[in-house]
């Protein structure tokens, strides 16, 4: 898992959500949810949305995306 799919699905558990909510909220499917949660890359228009959900700029979330958890 990639540092962005454990930072996303910690926020989803710390504000007790399911990931279709999150996923609604977001403006993304629960699909592309699970898989960001599971580290798989996503695309730039993924990356505008979360960036915009959790107000953070589009070069962190990259970032995030990029580094593996250890």
């Amino acid at each position: 898992m990639n540092k962005l799919g454990k930072f996303v699905k910690g926020r989803r558990k710390d504000l007790t959500l399911t990931q279709v909510k999150m996923a609604e909220g977001i403006g993304i499917t629960n699909i592309t949810l699970l898989k960001i949660e599971k580290g798989e890359h996503i695309g730039s228009n993924t990356i505008r949305l979360l960036s915009a959900y959790f107000n953070l700029s589009t070069r962190d979330v990259r970032n995030l995306m990029l580094y593996e958890e250890s």
